[in-house]
């Protein structure tokens, strides 16, 4: 009977932990910039499955970050660092697409840009 007490304790404190365990924000050791969107084919409107890539204009030849949109609601998020400036890009299978720059600022805190992107033309997804 203890045997199956302690058992029972134990999947019980294991359920509370687990249910204690929900969607938490994600937490950085320094601020960054989060830049999310959505990408969309003007034509349609409908989500498109691009590649999403940030470069540092101080350094062009490395990427710093990349992500390929949700296919289903084409969304994509970068994780960017802060007081820096970058050349957003989104590109299908045979380049680029659509650029733009983004310059982050000084934050004391992390910060959220939103910036969707319609993209025109025919688009190489396969």
């Amino acid at each position: 009977m203890l045997l199956y007490c302690s058992k029972v304790i134990c999947i019980l404190g294991l359920l509370l932990l687990l249910g204690s365990v929900s969607t938490a924000d994600a937490q950085f050791s320094k601020p960054v910039v989060i830049l999310r969107g959505k990408i969309t084919s003007g034509e349609t409107g409908k989500p498109q499955s691009l590649r999403v890539s940030a470069r540092l204009l101080a350094d062009t030849a490395r990427e710093f970050t990349a992500s390929i949109s949700n296919a289903a609601t084409g969304e994509y998020l970068l994780v960017l660092q802060q007081d820096k400036e970058y050349r957003v890009t989104v590109s299908d299978k045979n380049g680029l697409v659509s650029s733009m720059p983004v310059r982050t600022a000084l934050m004391n805190s992390t910060v959220t840009i939103y910036q969707d992107f319609i993209i025109s033309g025919k688009i190489a997804t396969k």
